[in-house]
């Protein structure tokens, strides 16, 4: 049994996606979720047959992926630890406004998923949203915003953002109720990103602190 431990900052992150991948990053060979004491296993019991790499996810209270390459033979079948610590350089604020037509909607949905992250080889890019090797997740981080901001840690990179309201159709909306979605983003108050269609989103760099203001539209949707 190959185990490990997942901390951010010392303190051990349970319910937390980690996956097994085999070492060629090609192939998913097995995923698995922290316990309640940040331990992750997964079912090998030949610590010579290979070397293998483990990525490990955080979407929640900050944004991160790390990842360590074992070699069996030499590392043997743990426990390894793999430490997060979201103070360091490598980790910036993304603090964002949002704004909407009136009438509000009662919160907004904000999904922030990885590109590209600094540290990262590039062929393990198509796991950052990869549960199991038959289900890929909607988006990496969903932030709930009640009010009108937000402020997240999230690792260096580049990531898709796009924010939304949706729950009903229109045939099942309230009278005055609308679904809303991202129709123009602005990134530290220079640059403005027109969204062409609904449901849109945008890609953002984040090498350093940055804050973008998004402004949803209501829309209509099919019956």
């Amino acid at each position: 049994m190959l185990t490990g431990l997942l901390e951010l900052e010392g303190i051990a992150m349970a319910s937390c996606r980690v996956l097994l991948i085999s070492g060629d990053m090609t192939r998913l060979l097995e995923s698995t979720t922290t316990d309640d004491s940040g331990v992750f296993r997964f079912a090998v019991t030949d610590a010579t047959q290979s070397r293998v790499v483990v990525l490990a996810k955080i979407a929640h209270p900050v944004l991160s992926i790390s990842y360590r390459t074992i070699d069996l033979a030499i590392h043997g079948l743990g426990p390894h630890r793999i430490s997060i610590d979201s103070t360091t350089e490598l980790f910036h604020s993304l603090r964002g406004h949002v704004v909407s037509d009136e009438p509000r909607p009662p919160y907004v949905l904000v999904h922030i998923d990885p590109v590209r992250l600094t540290g990262i080889p590039e062929p393990l890019e198509k796991f950052f949203r990869t549960v199991d090797e038959n289900v890929i997740d909607s988006w990496f981080s969903q932030v709930r915003v009640e009010g009108e901001s937000f402020e997240l840690r999230v690792q260096n990179g580049t990531y898709r953002i796009d924010a939304q309201y949706f729950t009903k159709r229109d045939s099942q909306l309230d009278e005055g109720s609308h679904n809303y979605s991202l129709r123009q983003a602005t990134v530290d108050g220079e640059q403005t990103i027109e969204l062409g269609s609904a449901f849109g989103s945008f890609t953002l760099d984040i090498e350093r602190d940055r804050q973008v203001e998004m402004k949803l539209g209501a829309i209509e949707t099919d019956d």
